[in-house]
Order: C-alpha cells, then sequence, then structure tokens
C-alpha cells in the first residue's frame, strides 16, 4: 500500500507528528487544536479580553479547527464532505452544546463520531481536540449513510457508515436518548446488588452495535478494531466485566483498548 504525507497550510505542530496520512483510499488525519503552535490559542478562536460576553470560546476555537481540517483534506485531495468517522475531546462536557451547534455547519451529513471528555489538551486553554478519518473521492467509492433499529442520538452525527468494505461506526452509550438509562440498561432501585451496571450497560450498547451489523448488506461479521471509553479511574476492573460480557456476544473479539475519560 501507497502511503503518502500531507501538508498543507494548516499551523504546523511543536511535537513528532505529522498532519496527515493518505493510504490507500483513506485518510488519517492527526488530532488538530485550535492553536497556532507559536502564541498559543490564536485571537481568531477565542473572544476578546474586553468583550468576554461577545461569542463563544468553544465556538470560536471549533470553528478554527475544523478550518484547518479543511485545509488538511484538501491537500490530501478530499474535503470534510468525505470525513466517515470523528473522534472528538472536550476539557468540559459542558461546552458539548456550542461544539456541536458549530459542528452541523460543516458537515452536509454529519459523520460517525465519539466525543469524550478529557481532563486536558496540549496547548494551554485550549477546548477541544477533533481527529478526522476520510477517503479520498474516486469513481465507484462513496459512502453510505447506516440506519438500524438502534436509538437516534441527540447530537449532530449519524450512526454509521459503509465505505467500501469497511464499516465505521458512532461511538455508542447506553441510552435511548428519551429518559436517559433505560431500565434494561441497569440495575434495579429495590435491588442494587443483583447484577452489574457496567455487565447490563455493555450488553445493551452491544446489542445495538449488533442491529447496526444487521443492515449491511451482507451482514458484517468481522470487527477490526474496537475502543471502548470508561469514567473514572478503575479501568482495569471496568475493562475485565467489560469484556466478560463481550466475551458472550462476541467469542472472537477485535482487537481493542480500554481508557478511563473524565
Amino acid at each position: 500500500m501507497d502511503i503518502k504525507l500531507v501538508k498543507s497550510g494548516a499551523p504546523r505542530p511543536l511535537a513528532n507528528y505529522n498532519e496527515a496520512f493518505v493510504a490507500g483510499d483513506l485518510v488519517f488525519a492527526a488530532g488538530q487544536l485550535a492553536s497556532d503552535f507559536k502564541e498559543g490559542v490564536p485571537a481568531q478562536a477565542r473572544t476578546a479580553e474586553n468583550f468576554p460576553y461577545y461569542g463563544s470560546d468553544i465556538e470560536l476555537q471549533t470553528a478554527h479547527t475544523l478550518e484547518n481540517l479543511q485545509q488538511t483534506f484538501v491537500a490530501a485531495g478530499s474535503s470534510l464532505d468525505h470525513v466517515v468517522k470523528a473522534q472528538v475531546f472536550l476539557t468540559d462536557l459542558a461546552n458539548f452544546h456550542g461544539f456541536d451547534s458549530v459542528w452541523k455547519r460543516y458537515f452536509k451529513v454529519p459523520p460517525p463520531r465519539t466525543t469524550i471528555g478529557c481532563n486536558g489538551l496540549l496547548v494551554r486553554d485550549t477546548l477541544v481536540e477533533i481527529d478526522l478519518v476520510g477517503y479520498v473521492p474516486r469513481k465507484g467509492l462513496e459512502h453510505k449513510v447506516i440506519s438500524s433499529s438502534a436509538p437516534r442520538p441527540l447530537a449532530n452525527y449519524s450512526e454509521a457508515f459503509v465505505l467500501g468494505d469497511l464499516v465505521f461506526a458512532a461511538g455508542q452509550l447506553a441510552s435511548d436518548f428519551k429518559g436517559g438509562i433505560p431500565t434494561q440498561a441497569r440495575t434495579h432501585e429495590s435491588f442494587p446488588y443483583y447484577g452489574s451496571n457496567i455487565e447490563l450497560q455493555t450488553a445493551f450498547v452491544l446489542d445495538n452495535l449488533k442491529g447496526r451489523s444487521k443492515r449491511l448488506d451482507p451482514p458484517s461479521t468481522t470487527r477490526s478494531r474496537r475502543r471502548s471509553f470508561s469514567p473514572g479511574s478503575r479501568t482495569s476492573t471496568v475493562s475485565t466485566r467489560c469484556g466478560n460480557e463481550r466475551s458472550r456476544c462476541r467469542p472472537r473479539a477485535p482487537p481493542s483498548d480500554a481508557q478511563a475519560c473524565s
């Protein structure tokens, strides 16, 4: 497979990584922050000191980051219209609505997305980091939107995309997006020691993901990568319990990693 290095007019990072690679048809972009890597957060990505109530830092930073990523994708021969998977890190989940309100302006059909709360980012005062996977369009290659009977998210992202023989699924939570965590995904209030919330939630999420697979033509039976995020610091215990539940749903489990998030 031919791998090409991508360089655009976006700010050059200080650390030792490249802006993006094109590998075959796919574009893998590094996570981007709202920084010029000279002074920190540039003026156009933050509210003016004397006018703190005119504008929103998270909205300005999200727009600045997506504009830079657009430059990256254009330099790769692609565009944001051809993004198939996004991963977003927010230092404060209270900023989610502001972030999401800007996000929807940049995508005609919003790609599958996973959003995680984190404790901090590498440049002071940055609030969001976005990394994207996309593809270089060509004749015969286009993504298709997948919709199943799984609960519909409230935010601006799609359930899954299919690109060729690859499936890119959004992150799933144990929620019905109506009342929060549904009854079947949590222990009974009167019987807190009968069952395990993490096992019930894991099973609920995997059942919904299985429903997505059945929507494929032909149905997908192969998973090549899995990543899970669990709140709190007891990652190994949670991962073991999730693994026990996952092994019941998926005897041949794919490579995976589990991370704690804020």
